[in-house]
């Protein structure tokens, strides 16, 4: 076997098979430039099954030296446009250069009407000086368009595809001039020598440009990944603002609910008081001369609604200031209000309170109905417990907090006392913002009410205790 064989038949398998590996992945990315490739190297595996059917190698269907010199250039030829159209495709060539555009579309038109033109000659042997000229202009034709390509590409050496290409194509042309001389050498164009030459200067180039399309679907996966992470951020930005704007119009719809939380209080408590108030002082006017007495009592009446208006008015004032400057915290707020219920009757009073619920606590449903809750177990140890010692306590747990207020008084039997307003006020009040509440006393061992209570915030939580 001739040895140029060999070589002949390891160019074919490798020309086929990374045609076939660049041609599954056109079908996978939809890239022209693995179309072009691919169909670049099909072309020169028939270019290379054409020469190892030469009747000068093999017996296995030889072809005679005139049909392997037609084919030769055709397949040549039309191997070289395909190679142009893949130097095209990943240049980017567009309509907008006009130039090459054009150069490249006429290329293109010219070589599909060359190859039957020129075959047909071949085939019926005629006009042999025709079908010469017709070869040697469609080869400068392409090379020529080749070089403009060339030296664009020189453009973008320092893109590691780019420079792959330029290594690559400088190879093969460096390998088909090398064919050419060794075969002028010989003095015949189609010597073994000149073609070993070039089919090793193929796979090179083969090796270079499967380096530069492997380099491109990397960059490819890596802009794909790129976009996902972008999109990714691009959610995570959009849940972020959903979630601002359901905060939003959760604090909206808060806002509304405590507007008509307080215009109810208004109406109900603080209208309700002042309408009293006007009817007592008319009353008051007309007894004043006759019945002194009665007169004073209803004073006092209006005093003590007066008061209690008052009293609404601060709660509702305190609460709707939050956390704002000069604001009291909710446990000066509590110290301030034993000290008005509990301190006329003589009864001591003792305050522990975490330093964390004071910044926890800042929103205006919950602190009214602190505020109120409080003022309801106080007015209860005052009215009923004969206490003379109060503990109030606000300390930290678990996702919340025990607000905590207990007094050395006479007790009550819970299964036996009749439950009342004031003990329903306070379980329905700590379930309005979301709590639960424990009464435990027993005849002579005094009461403790518990009320765990939600801690609306993350912060750090510091036990520091106020006084």
């Amino acid at each position: 076997m001739h040895p140029v064989l060999y070589l002949l038949l390891l160019s074919l398998g490798g020309l086929f098979l990374v045609g076939t590996f660049h041609a599954s992945i056109y079908l996978q990315q939809k890239d022209k430039a693995y179309l072009h490739y691919a169909a670049y190297l099909f072309v020169m595996s028939g270019f290379t099954i054409v020469r190892i059917l030469d009747a000068r190698l093999t017996t296995l269907l030889p072809l005679d030296y005139y049909t392997v010199e037609t084919l030769d250039p055709m397949l040549s030829n039309l191997g070289f446009l395909m190679y142009v159209n893949f130097l095209g495709v990943a240049l980017k060539v567009r309509p907008e250069e006009r130039f090459h555009w054009r150069s490249w579309t006429f290329i293109q038109y010219f070589i599909c009407i060359f190859v039957p033109i020129y075959g047909v000659l071949r085939l019926l042997r005629w006009l042999p000086e025709l079908s010469a000229g017709l070869v040697s202009i469609a080869s400068f034709a392409v090379c020529c368009f080749g070089m403009l390509l060339a030296i664009r590409l020189v453009r973008g050496y320092r893109d590691p595809f780019y420079r792959l290409i330029i290594t690559g194509t400088l190879v093969a042309v460096t390998g088909v001039i090398a064919g050419l001389i060794v075969n002028a050498v010989y003095g015949n164009k189609l010597a073994f020598q000149g073609l070993s030459v070039m089919q090793a200067s193929i796979l090179l180039e083969t090796i270079f440009l499967s380096a530069a399309l492997g380099y491109r679907l990397k960059q490819f996966y890596q802009e794909r990944e790129h976009a996902r992470q972008a999109l990714l951020e691009e959610t995570r930005r959009n849940e972020a603002l959903a979630r601002q704007a359901a905060d939003l119009l959760r604090r909206e719809l808060d806002v509304q609910t405590l507007k008509s939380r307080i215009s109810r209080d208004l109406h109900d408590d603080v209208g309700a008081s002042l309408s009293s108030i006007h009817i007592y002082s008319d009353v008051a006017r007309r007894l004043l001369a006759k019945q002194p007495g009665k007169a004073e009592e209803l004073l006092q009446q209006i005093s003590d609604n007066a008061r209690a208006v008052i009293e609404n008015m601060s709660d509702i004032v305190w609460a709707m200031k939050g956390g704002e400057d000069g604001s009291l915290p909710l446990s000066a707020r509590i110290r301030n209000l034993g000290s008005e219920l509990l301190g006329p009757v003589g009864i001591d009073a003792t305050y522990y309170f975490d330093a964390a619920i004071d910044a926890g606590v800042q929103d205006v449903h919950q602190r009214r109905n602190l505020c109120l809750l409080v003022k309801e177990m106080l007015h209860n140890i005052v009215k009923y417990s004969g206490a003379t010692q109060v503990l109030v306590q606000g300390r930290l747990q678990d996702g919340g907090w025990l607000l905590q207020v207990s007094d050395n008084g006479c007790g009550f039997d819970p299964t036996a006392v009749r439950r009342g307003n004031g003990l329903a006020h306070l379980h329905v009040r700590t379930a309005d913002i979301g709590g639960s509440c424990c009464i435990e006393s027993a005849l002579g061992q005094g009461t403790v009410i518990t009320c765990t209570l939600p801690l609306p915030t993350s912060r750090e939580v510091t036990h520091a205790t106020i006084g």
